[in-house]
């Protein structure tokens, strides 16, 4: 079909250019309004007509030839780029299904653990909790005891050094004043 269309197309631009061709060996001059032959350009217009339906008809091959190359790259890019997105869509399905099998876990997780809470509780568990603070108390208060004391000794031990050092600076002061 497409080879008929091209011959009517390549036909019809040849009675065009030949029917110009006829019509363009008379020409008017503006000047002197005189019909004037020109057989020398004339003949050389035919053997244009002629080898310019001759390029003409090249150059319906040639776009017809490179319209089918070109709709050949474009299916196989079209092919390329629908694979890739085919993949895309696989991958992202792929991750869909794991993300949703790791909150399906995760919910199943949190619900155990809402369940574990809302048992009632236990007294072991407030008892341990309470032994624990309890230990934690004593040891606490055992350590600021016996801090306390021994913040009470290093002021006492102060409190004698500074009180000997002053009575050493008093006998000193009255040996000197004895001596002068």
């Amino acid at each position: 079909m497409p080879a008929a269309k091209k011959t009517t197309k390549r036909t019809r631009g040849k009675n065009a250019t030949r029917a110009n061709a006829r019509s363009s060996k008379l020409k008017t001059r503006s000047s002197d309004y005189q019909y004037d032959d020109c057989p020398d350009q004339a003949g050389s217009e035919g053997e244009a007509s002629v080898s310019s339906d001759i390029n003409e008809g090249d150059l319906e091959l040639f776009r017809a030839a490179f319209a089918s190359v070109k709709s050949k790259n474009t299916k196989k890019k079209n092919d390329e780029f629908l694979k890739k997105n085919q993949a895309l869509v696989d991958e992202a399905r792929k991750q869909a299904e794991a993300m949703e099998l790791a909150g399906l876990a995760h919910i199943e997780q949190l619900m155990r653990g809402f369940e574990t809470i809302s048992q009632p509780s236990t007294n072991d568990d407030i008892s341990k909790f309470a032994d624990l603070v309890g230990n934690r108390s004593a040891s606490s208060r055992e350590l600021f005891e016996t801090s306390k004391l021994s913040l009470e000794e290093l002021k006492a031990d102060y409190d004698k050094a500074f009180q000997d050092a002053e009575d050493e600076g008093k006998l000193r002061c009255h040996f000197r004043a004895s001596q002068s």
